[in-house]
């Protein structure tokens, strides 16, 4: 992958006011491209997303190796997106709970799909999804169905955090702490 793409990539992930969409097909992931396929469909068809299933099994919270391949590896650029996703998801949750109290039924929709493509991203199918189905109801104006996704989109994002908070902890450089970064 390209610097140059490297770059761009942060910046939309850095990007509070960019709205993403779905990544290209190029180089996702199955598991992300049918979980991404099924959403668009229920959208396109006023449905929900459609429940783990034989057909749709549950993905992990994320997939990191999947990451990692998009990367070829290169943990460090890993690191930096990973801690961007850790760093900032709290932050749109939160907005995403205020617009809820607040009825904005507008913004849950542009922070859940926002939200949704981050995840989307980085390979975090299941937050990925219902991001999804949030951005769903928020379209048609289902806001019983707020509450009730916002909490799974809470405990999912736990799991991812967990998990990436791992993966960065067993990448660190041990070269590199927080008391040697300024002075290299």
């Amino acid at each position: 992958m390209s610097e140059y793409l490297v770059q761009e990539f942060m910046a939309t992930l850095k990007s509070a006011q960019v709205e993403t969409h779905s990544p290209p097909d190029v180089g996702v992931h199955p598991v992300a491209r049918r979980q991404l396929t099924i959403g668009a469909e229920a959208r396109d068809a006023n449905q929900v997303v459609a429940p783990a299933s034989s057909d749709n099994p549950p993905a992990t919270s994320i997939e990191l190796e999947t990451l990692s391949k998009q990367f070829r590896g290169n943990a460090r650029i890993m690191a930096e997106i990973l801690s961007l996703l850790i760093n900032q998801t709290p932050a749109l949750i939160e907005q995403i709970a205020g617009a809820i109290a607040q009825s904005d039924q507008a913004l849950v929709q542009k922070r859940a799909h926002l939200l949704k493509g981050r995840a989307a991203t980085v390979f975090a199918v299941t937050l990925s999804g219902l991001c999804a189905q949030l951005d769903n109801a928020a379209r048609q104006g289902q806001r019983e169905r707020f509450e009730p996704l916002l909490e799974k989109i809470q405990a999912e994002y736990r799991a991812v955090a967990a998990k990436v908070t791992d993966w960065l902890e067993a990448n660190r450089d041990p070269g590199h702490t927080p008391e040697t970064r300024g002075r290299q």
